[in-house]
């Protein structure tokens, strides 16, 4: 992309960060803005960075898109941060319609950020050497005074609307709809906490406009109560100390107590503990002497528990999954076929000689013949 030429105003996107410092140009400004533009046509070229994103132009190009003007110039620049973006868009701005920016806190915003970058302090011309790095201008302010005229305004003025950006936002919205003015919102930010801010706001009729004089009636009591309260405190700071210790001794006494409690329960428990785990090993060495006699009851209970365990296991087995019935229509298949045959038998041949030793476990002989021949012929 070149970096001058002309562009499609359809191919244009507006900056993330254009609404948070600015609001669109209304009344006799922005009606004045498309005259000159349906008659003359956009004069000066929109600033862009290489994303076509605008840094310069936001009202031309709305005018433009209200006017059916699909094309005009730019010049682009490329970026190395988004800072210097936002720097760039909020001066180019400012310089263009600061008397036009008739929102205080996103004014005071823009002085915010401007102050931020080029690490002003106090008004004084200390520099955030990072901040004025980024930046290629050659003629930097260097301090607050010279950004401030350098906008057709003073100090006081640039620093009053940075403390409007810090409004809270019920006071913001009486101040968009006019219930409260800006220099009476300047008032009370600057003499009330953000906690007596939303009391005020809370104990007046905000249906209607609230005066200056109403809010600064409102201030002067809270700062009466607070110099009373201060004086108060002054004259009993000794018996408020004295008063104070003794609440801190009831504390430590209490919590004294809790804990020799506390210390009580734990050694009764330790104790319990002790005699629960003398009757455990107790228990434990009962059962591992049973273990040790083969016809003692311990081993009798585990055997009795493994048979009936076995012998249900082989009862299920042999009436529902092997009963003969079942594979009687199959035989014919092991009959044809050797080496099925062949398979089968050996298994049966296991399942007699596992019931053979069996019965020599329990004592019985087995006095029948072997029911199972086995065939010894090579297939």
């Amino acid at each position: 992309m070149d970096l001058e030429g002309k562009i499609k105003t359809s191919e244009l996107k507006p900056h993330p960060q254009n609404n948070y410092y600015f609001d669109d140009m209304e009344g006799d400004a922005w009606d004045s803005l498309l005259q000159s533009i349906s008659t003359s046509g956009v004069t000066n070229a929109i600033t862009i960075n290489d994303r076509k994103i605008i840094i310069s132009g936001h009202q031309r190009i709305r005018a433009c898109n209200v006017l059916g003007i699909n094309e005009v110039s730019y010049k682009m620049i490329q970026y190395e941060n988004e800072e210097k973006e936002i720097k760039d868009l909020i001066e180019s701005n400012l310089r263009q319609r600061v008397l036009g920016n008739t929102n205080p806190v996103k004014l005071g915003r823009c002085f915010e950020f401007l102050n931020n970058w080029y690490g002003f302090i106090q008004g004084t011309n200390q520099y955030s050497f990072t901040k004025v790095l980024c930046s290629s201008e050659k003629h930097n302010p260097k301090n607050q005074t010279e950004l401030a005229e350098s906008y057709g305004i003073t100090q006081q003025t640039m620093n009053n609307y940075m403390r409007m950006a810090s409004m809270i936002p019920e006071l913001e919205d009486l101040v968009d709809t006019g219930i409260v003015t800006k220099d009476t919102a300047l008032a009370i930010i600057k003499n009330l906490t953000s906690d007596e801010q939303r009391e005020l706001i809370s104990s007046m009729d905000i249906t209607k406009k609230i005066t200056k004089k109403e809010a600064k009636k409102y201030i002067d009591e809270i700062k009466s109560l607070k110099k009373e309260n201060k004086d108060l405190k002054f004259s009993n700071s000794s018996a408020e100390k004295i008063s104070i210790l003794k609440i801190e001794k009831e504390k430590l006494e209490k919590e004294n107590k809790i804990l020799e409690s506390q210390k009580k329960i734990s050694d009764e428990l330790a104790a319990q503990y002790k005699s629960q785990s003398e009757e455990y090993m107790e228990v434990k060495k009962k059962l591992t002497h049973m273990g040790l006699e083969p016809d003692g009851d311990y081993n009798t209970f585990q055997a009795t528990v493994q048979i009936t365990e076995l012998n249900n296991e082989l009862s299920e087995i042999l009436q529902n999954r092997l009963a003969p019935l079942k594979y009687q229509p199959y035989m014919f298949a092991v009959k044809n076929n050797e080496l099925l045959k062949k398979n089968f038998m050996s298994t049966l041949s296991m399942l007699n000689d596992w019931y053979l030793t069996m019965l020599s476990y329990i004592g019985e002989e087995n006095d029948e013949e072997n029911i199972i021949d086995i065939e010894t012929e090579e297939i």
